[in-house]
């Protein structure tokens, strides 16, 4: 008898605590609240994973001393720098963050990490910065705008480690209201590929310390007045550039009415946020 009123109350306590009813909808939290109020959530469990939320402050997205991360579907903007401060890491230990600038997303020493399908807008520094020896990195399929300084490849001019970075960026679009940096890239090798460039201010790709850089099939439409430079090279190292624009300026490219007329409904559908219909059409 013992056992069975033991058993009762197992199955009760858990039928109290999944059950939808047993909590107003106003007393749960933001997650359980997604949730809980489905009485047949069990039924789709995969969907459960758009009820996650995190809680970050403005510094976004910092990735230290990692490798094989995926950073898919994310929304980041408005970040800001911020002071020296302690972050809990791996086993509960304390960990010391040095200060940050304001980037949507930081990678430091990182490698094999893949960034696709982000939105980014709008933060203090840049958008991506990819940093200190970092490498194996793509980004694709990412919405990047309203932003100065788009895309940091490469630490510092003095940072040796950076010449063995290698990053893929393609599938992108970049802009509106996009000034420089799409990417800015030293010493290492990138290869730019399948981009649309919604105009610039200053360039849109740029570096020195000697990179490497495969630019193949992508589209710049240039802004109507200021600079409409496509290319910039800093100081005597540009000379030494290794640049291979395959397919950049091919005149298919740039006068083809067909992909003018795509480009023009992509951007349409942007403006208009019909985002099921731009997804079919842009890849976004």
């Amino acid at each position: 008898m013992a056992t069975m009123l033991c058993n009762l109350a197992i199955a009760l306590s858990m039928y109290l605590v999944l059950s939808p009813i047993t909590i107003l909808a106003t007393q749960m939290n933001v997650i359980d609240r997604c949730w809980r109020t489905d009485p047949n959530w069990w039924s789709n469990r995969q969907q459960l994973a758009k009820c996650s939320v995190g809680f970050a402050g403005v510094a976004c997205f910092l990735i230290y001393k990692a490798s094989e991360v995926i950073i898919h579907g994310l929304y980041i903007h408005h970040c800001r720098a911020e002071q020296q401060s302690s972050v809990m890491g791996p086993n509960g230990k304390i960990m010391q963050l040095g200060k940050v600038d304001g980037d949507a997303i930081r990678l430091v020493s990182a490698s094999k990490v893949w960034i696709d399908h982000n939105t980014l807008y709008e933060c203090e520094d840049g958008l991506i910065d990819i940093i200190r020896g970092s490498t194996d990195v793509t980004i694709s399929n990412n919405w990047l705008r309203n932003q100065d300084k788009v895309m940091l490849l490469g630490h510092d001019d003095g940072y040796i480690r950076d010449t063995n970075m290698k990053v893929t960026v393609a599938f992108n679009h970049f802009g509106p209201n996009c000034n420089q940096r799409m990417p800015r890239f030293r010493h290492g090798f990138a290869h730019v590929a399948n981009n649309l460039y919604q105009g610039w201010t200053q360039y849109a790709i740029g570096g020195s310390m000697s990179p490497s850089i495969k630019s193949q099939s992508n589209l710049f439409i240039a802004p109507k007045s200021g600079n409409k430079e496509v290319i910039w090279r800093l100081g005597s190292h540009g000379s030494s550039w290794k640049f291979d624009s395959g397919g950049m300026f091919s005149k298919t490219e740039l006068l083809s009415e067909k992909r003018v007329l795509a480009v023009q409904n992509c951007l349409t559908l942007m403006s208009k946020g019909s985002k099921l219909q731009m997804q079919d059409l842009c890849g976004h």
